[in-house]
């Protein structure tokens, strides 16, 4: 139960990331899912497991 949790955790951080990121870059290139990832990685560490 509790990995269903953080699996939607994720997915929702991502779904938000990935949405904000397209007030910088409008379409889905390279530069976007390297922002995309860097982004979320950052995200990943210190909100959602609280390791900031």
């Amino acid at each position: 139960m509790a990995l269903q949790y953080q699996d939607c955790q994720i997915k929702r951080c991502e779904i938000v990331l990935h949405e904000l990121l397209h007030l910088r870059c409008p379409n889905h290139e390279k530069m976007f899912k390297t922002m995309l990832n860097v982004y979320l990685e950052k995200a990943l560490n210190r909100e959602i497991f609280g390791k900031g």
